[in-house]
C-alpha cells in the first residue's frame, strides 16, 4: 500500500471512532446503519441520518439549551423510554425539534414550552408522550407527517396543534386534561382513530377544534370534553365512519362553517349524553347522513341556518327536540325522531321540505310547524304515539301531502293559521280529531284526505267553516257535516 493511502485509510478510520462519541452538542456520525446506544445533554443535535437510542434522561434543561434537543432531518432517536424535560415552564424552550423525514419514538417530554414540534416535513413521531408542556404537546407547522400512538396529557395549551397541510397519518393519538384536545387550523389533513378525553375525564375546551378545510376524520372519539366534542368552524371538512361525541360539557357536534359532510353508513357519527345539543348546525349547504344523536341535554339535531341536507338521521332520548330547523331552505328525508321530551321536529323558518321523516313516541308533538315558520313543506311523513299532535301546524302557507297520523294522543293533523295545504293525507286512531281546523283560521284548503276512526274525523271551530274549503275527503264523522265534504 502507498503512503498516501495508508495515511488516508487511517483519517477515514479515525473518522469512524469519533462517530461513536458525542462533541459539544453535536453527534457526528451522520449515517450508522444500527441503531447506536448514547447518553445525549441539553442542547445536543441529532445529525441527519442518525440512528441514535438514548440511554438516559435528558435535562431538566434551562433557558440556554434551545431547543434542548433537535433531531436533523432523516435522523431517528428512539428515547428508549428515557424522558427529555425542561425547568421554568413557560419559557421559549421546545423539547424536541425535528427536521424533514426525521422520527422520533418510545420517550417523554415534559415542562417545555412546546414539547414536540416541526416546521419541516414527512416526519414521524410514534408512541412518544408530550406532558405539562404550557403552549402544545405537539406542534406540527409542516406537511405529509405521521403521528401514531403518541399521547399529549396535562398541557396548558393543545395537546396536538395541527397548523400544517396534507397530514394524513394522524392515527390513534390521545389527549387528555389539556386546554384542547386536538387544534386544526391546518388544511387537508386525515385524523384516524383518535381520543381527545376520556372515561374520567377529558380536555377543559373542545376535544377536537377544526379551523381549517377539507380535512378528514375517521373514527375519533371526544369524551367528557369542557366544550364541544367536534367544533367545526371550518369549510368543507369530513367526518366519516363513526366519530363519537360522549358526554361533552356543551354540543357534541357544533359546525359552523359550509359544505361539510358529516356522512357514512349507520350510524356514521354519534353523538352520546351531551350536555348541548348533539349536532349543531349554524353553517350553511352542510350535509348530514346517518347520525345518532342519542340522550343530549338539548336537541338531537338543531339546524340554524341554510340549504342544509339532512339524510337518515336519527334522535332518540333527547330532553328537547330530535329535530329543531330554525332558519330557511333544508331539506329533511328519511330521518327518524324517537321518545324526545319534546317535539319530533320542529320548524320555525320557511321553505323548508320535510319528506319521508318518522316521528315516534315523542312527549309532545311528532311534528310542528311553529308561529314563525312558513311555507314549508311536509310531504310522506308519519307521526304515531306521540303525546300531543301528529301534524301542528301554526305557521301559515304550509303543504302537507301524503302524510300519516297514527294514534297520537291529541289530534293527527292541528291547524291554527292560514293558507295551509292538506291534499291526500291520513289521520287514524285518534283521541281528539283526525283533522281539526282552529276558529280565526281562514283560507286552508282540505282535499282528498283519509280520516277514519278518531273521536271526531274531520272538524272545522270555524262558523260554516269561515273560508276554508273541504272537498274529496273520505271520513266517517264530521263536524259539522253540512260544509265538511
Amino acid at each position: 500500500m502507498s503512503k498516501k493511502h495508508a495515511i488516508k485509510s487511517i483519517f477515514w478510520l479515525a473518522v469512524g471512532i469519533l462517530g461513536l462519541v458525542l462533541f459539544g452538542g453535536f453527534f457526528t456520525p451522520a449515517r450508522a446503519t444500527h441503531p447506536v446506544h448514547v447518553h445525549l445533554n441539553c442542547g445536543d443535535t441529532v445529525p441527519t441520518g442518525s440512528n441514535l437510542v438514548l440511554d438516559s434522561n435528558v435535562g431538566p434543561c434551562d433557558d440556554s439549551a434551545f431547543p434542548a434537543i433537535t433531531v436533523k432531518s432523516s435522523a431517528t432517536l428512539d428515547m428508549n423510554f428515557f424522558m427529555v424535560s425542561c425547568t421554568l415552564l413557560g419559557s421559549t424552550r421546545i423539547g424536541i425539534r425535528m427536521g424533514t423525514g426525521a422520527t422520533v419514538k418510545n420517550g417523554t417530554v415534559t415542562g417545555c414550552k412546546v414539547g414536540f414540534v416541526s416546521m419541516e416535513n414527512k416526519i414521524h413521531l410514534i408512541n412518544t408522550v408530550a406532558t405539562f408542556n404550557s403552549d402544545a404537546g405537539f406542534s406540527l407547522n409542516g406537511s405529509q407527517n405521521e403521528l401514531t400512538g403518541n399521547r399529549a396529557e396535562d398541557n396548558h395549551g393543545s395537546g396536538f396543534d395541527i397548523t400544517g397541510d396534507n397530514n394524513r397519518k394522524l392515527i390513534n393519538n390521545a389527549s387528555t386534561r389539556n386546554l384542547q384536545g386536538f387544534v386544526v387550523t391546518g388544511n387537508s389533513n386525515t385524523l384516524t382513530g383518535n381520543h381527545a378525553g376520556g372515561d374520567s375525564d377529558g380536555n377543559t375546551q373542545e376535544g377536537f377544534d377544526i379551523t381549517g378545510d377539507r380535512n378528514t376524520l375517521n373514527g375519533n372519539t371526544a369524551k367528557r370534553n369542557g366544550a364541544a366534542g367536534f367544533a367545526l368552524t371550518g369549510d368543507n371538512n369530513k367526518l366519516l365512519r363513526n366519530n363519537i361525541a360522549d358526554h361533552n360539557v356543551s354540543d357534541g357536534f357544533s359546525i359552523a362553517g359550509d359544505n361539510n359532510m358529516l356522512v357514512g353508513s349507520q350510524p356514521s357519527n354519534t353523538a352520546l349524553a351531551n350536555g348541548g345539543n348533539g349536532f349543531s348546525v349554524f353553517g350553511n349547504n352542510n350535509k348530514l347522513t346517518n347520525n345518532l344523536a342519542d340522550g343530549n341535554s338539548r336537541d338531537g339535531f338543531e339546524i340554524v341556518d341554510d340549504f342544509n341536507i339532512l339524510t337518515g338521521n336519527i334522535a332518540v332520548n333527547n330532553q328537547l327536540n330530535g329535530f329543531r330547523i330554525d332558519h330557511d331552505h333544508n331539506a329533511l328525508t328519511g330521518n327518524v325522531a324517537d321518545i324526545n321530551v319534546g317535539k319530533g321536529f320542529i320548524v320555525s323558518g320557511i321553505i323548508n321540505t320535510l319528506n319521508g321523516n318518522t316521528a315516534t313516541g315523542n312527549n309532545e308533538d311528532g311534528f310542528n310547524i311553529s308561529i314563525s315558520g312558513h311555507s314549508n313543506n311536509l310531504l310522506n311523513n308519519s307521526a304515531s304515539g306521540n303525546d300531543f299532535d301528529g301534524f301542528d301546524i301554526e305557521g301559515d302557507s304550509t303543504t302537507l301531502t301524503g302524510n300519516h297520523a297514527d294514534q297520537n294522543n291529541e289530534s293527527g293533523f292541528h291547524i291554527h293559521t292560514n293558507s295551509n295545504t292538506l291534499t291526500a293525507n291520513k289521520a287514524t286512531g285518534h283521541l281528539f280529531s283526525g283533522i281539526v281546523i282552529e276558529a280565526g283560521a281562514g283560507s286552508n284548503t282540505v282535499t282528498g284526505n283519509t280520516a277514519t276512526g278518531n273521536n271526531i274525523d274531520l272538524r272545522d271551530k270555524n262558523n260554516n267553516c269561515g273560508s276554508n274549503t273541504w272537498s274529496g275527503n273520505h271520513f266517517g264523522h264530521a263536524d259539522p257535516a253540512s260544509c265538511i265534504h
